[in-house]
């Protein structure tokens, strides 16, 4: 196999003295920690502004003086039979026109109250477009931080984070409004709406009457704005950006407080040093925009000014969207990389020559890489792969990043196979509170897997001793692996937020008294200086013997299994087993029906494919699952049902509480048969 490429990290001395030796040492209550490690490409470090830029609307001023014909956001309109079109840009002299109108219009009608802490807010509330983009950064040119809510968030939220931040106004869709009208009498700071169509349908209006709201189309403060310009009011680099509010598992949403410093530094360390990005670029925007990783990477396109789309807005349409921009820069969570992963290899199963071609290609090319970090294949690239990725509309992809949960090694591979050494495929790893920019796999690294990469040049990483799950930044093994350390991952730079607004108590729980932030995540060094993450330090649970089981690195294992789309890991401390709750893949589950004509068993094959998957990724007994049941029912979980955030981490209290009578049937028939089988032996 090729080379990782150059060392992804080296050792600048330990988490206090900077010894250049790199030893373990005691420091903040006792806690024990490994070496500081860095980029390579460290000296990049101190340097928070890109292209000479220090805030995010100088970064898209530069790019409007430099490329003021090229596309900048784009749109597919739609034909009197609801058929979408051709994706539609308008240009970047354009957009900066439109930004400036609009923050006019802002200005002139004096919407933007001051709260509390005296900071100007807008809350925007709908799906990916284009005048999402275009109000945020007319926010950036007078001073004003943006609140971005997830369109799927339910009423209770929405509340609590209008009346959190006292937003005095909110841009929104027409499918969203109703949910804003429902709150509106318990938030008081709410006044105006601003909803992106061209026209007020009657309907919306009496909404808005009948809870006294004042109503504005786009379009109307646009023309406003156009008739009374006003001069721009700048952010400095320490200025606030935006709130980003935390997807909570439990209890109310954390509002995390990014700068403009936070995002232009990550975005300079990860365009300097790794992951380049050109004007010619075309990108397809989908993943949600509240979601940090999105924001970076736009910021990222506009002051690269490159191009970007924005899909329909239906998850299903997605490749329909793909094939009408042909994105060269292509982004997304693993769940939507899983999903192309199994459709394609669905195809690739069945029993045709076609079929067989295929799944003889793809073995021959994962052979190849795996022995020799070759891959490409010209024969099978032409017959195949090609032809793959054109009916996918990502023909044109040269970077390929995946973000916000783990990837599995099989779907990293398959990727690199199927788009060759013309596509970089990435992994990156960080936290809303790092800005999204910790770690990234490098573009010289074609073949190794199973990390994250090395550090970014704007953060400092260390790991810190976890005793009670026996991690040691001294460890030299991880399972059957060499390893450099394993410990909580601690990360500082110019990328960490400010803290979460109003909480003092949880910030001073996530950095420490010196200026490192807990990941909460587990992580060890591999001998090339690639991090890994193994493990998370919450969701722990005891079992009655008093072994501690974490349940979100088991969901990751057995996610992975076809027959699974969802799946939630429940244990009890009286109990020494676990036990889970599973939402059915629907095509597996289809196929295997199909083929087997005793439907009662489909719940036992699936509990062996699970337990299967346990031992090759070498879970301990008590780690693996003992029972489960299989909800054929409820669909999917969502933040539509209230059992995920909008960032898909599923709230596992609702989902205890719904499925409590289960999870006590599932303890009871296990304690059932390991009483019948002691019996048995007296």
């Amino acid at each position: 196999m090729s080379s990782a490429g150059p060392p992804y990290s080296s050792i600048v001395g330990n988490s206090s003295t900077g010894n250049k030796r790199g030893h373990n040492h005691i420091i903040d209550n006792n806690e024990c920690r490994g070496s500081i490690r860095r980029s390579p490409k460290s000296q990049l470090i101190g340097n928070v502004g890109l292209h000479g830029c220090l805030t995010l609307y100088e970064t898209f001023r530069r790019s409007v003086s430099l490329h003021p014909n090229r596309p900048c956001l784009g749109e597919r309109l739609f034909d009197s039979n609801g058929n979408a079109g051709s994706f539609v840009f308008k240009s970047y002299s354009q957009c900066d026109a439109i930004i400036h109108h609009i923050a006019s219009g802002i200005l002139h009608e004096n919407i933007l109250g001051l709260n509390d802490q005296n900071l100007q807010v807008l809350g925007i509330y709908m799906k990916n477009c284009s005048s999402w983009i275009l109000s945020e950064y007319a926010c950036y040119s007078i001073n004003a931080a943006t609140v971005p809510l997830y369109d799927t968030l339910g009423e209770e939220t929405v509340s609590y984070v209008i009346n959190h931040t006292q937003m005095s106004a909110c841009l929104c869709s027409s499918l969203e409004l109703p949910r804003l009208c429902q709150v509106a009498n318990e938030c008081k700071s709410l006044k105006v709406i601003i909803i992106n169509s061209l026209v007020i349908t009657k309907d919306e209006l009496k909404l808005c009457n009948d809870c006294n709201l004042k109503i504005v189309t786009i379009d109307e403060l646009i023309r406003i704005g156009t008739a009374y310009p006003s001069t721009s009011i700048l952010p400095n680099d320490d200025s606030l950006a935006t709130f980003c509010y935390t997807s909570g598992t439990t209890g109310n949403p954390k509002g995390a407080l990014i700068t403009h410093k936070n995002i232009v530094s990550v975005a300079a360390a990860a365009l300097n040093s790794c992951f380049d990005i050109h004007y010619e670029d075309y990108y397809l925007s989908f993943l949600p925009l509240p979601h940090i990783f999105e924001r970076m990477v736009i910021s990222a396109l506009l002051a690269s000014g490159s191009a970007i789309g924005f899909y329909q807005g239906n998850p299903l349409k997605l490749i329909e969207d793909c094939i009408a921009l042909r994105p060269s820069i292509f982004c997304a969570v693993p769940r939507v990389l899983n999903k192309i992963h199994d459709k394609i290899l669905a195809g690739g199963t069945i029993n045709s020559i076609k079929g067989r071609m295929f799944k003889y290609a793809l073995n021959k090319k994962l052979e190849n890489l795996n022995k020799t970090g070759q891959l490409n294949d010209k024969l099978w690239d032409t017959i195949i792969f090609d032809k793959i990725k054109s009916s996918l509309g990502l023909d044109r992809v040269r970077r390929l990043v995946s973000g916000g949960a783990p990837l599995s090694i099989e779907t990293m591979n398959f990727l690199r196979v199927l788009f060759g050494s013309k596509t970089t495929v990435h992994e990156g790893y960080g936290l809303t509170e790092s800005t999204g920019g910790i770690s990234l796999t490098s573009p010289e690294d074609l073949s190794s897997a199973g990390h994250v990469g090395g550090p970014l040049p704007v953060v400092e990483v260390c790991l810190a001793d976890v005793p009670d799950m026996e991690y040691y930044s001294t460890d030299s093994i991880h399972g059957d692996l060499r390893c450099d350390g394993r410990g909580e991952i601690l990360v500082r730079g110019p990328g960490i937020f400010k803290g979460y607004y109003k909480n003092d108590k949880a910030t001073k729980e996530a950095i420490t008294n010196d200026g490192w932030l807990r990941t909460g995540d587990i992580g060890l060094w591999r001998p090339d200086g690639q991090l890994a993450i193994i493990d998370r330090k919450k969701n722990l649970l005891k079992l009655s013997q008093g072994e501690y089981v974490a349940v979100e690195k088991i969901e990751n294992i057995l996610g992975r299994s076809s027959f699974v789309n969802q799946i939630f890991v429940h244990g009890v401390s009286t109990e020494d087993f676990i036990v889970c709750v599973v939402i059915p893949d629907n095509d597996m589950k289809t196929k295997w029906l199909s083929l087997n004509k005793d439907h009662h068993n489909f719940d036992k094959v699936v509990l062996n494919d699970l337990l299967s998957l346990s031992k090759v990724h070498g879970l301990k007994g008590f780690e693996m699952v003992r029972n489960l049941f299989i909800d054929d029912d409820i669909g999917e979980w969502g933040p539509h049902n209230g059992f995920t955030t909008p960032t898909q981490k599923i709230k596992r209290k609702s989902l205890q509480d719904k499925y409590q009578e289960q999870l006590t049937n599932m303890y009871k028939d296990i304690r059932k048969k390991n009483s019948t089988y002691l019996l048995s032996k007296i």
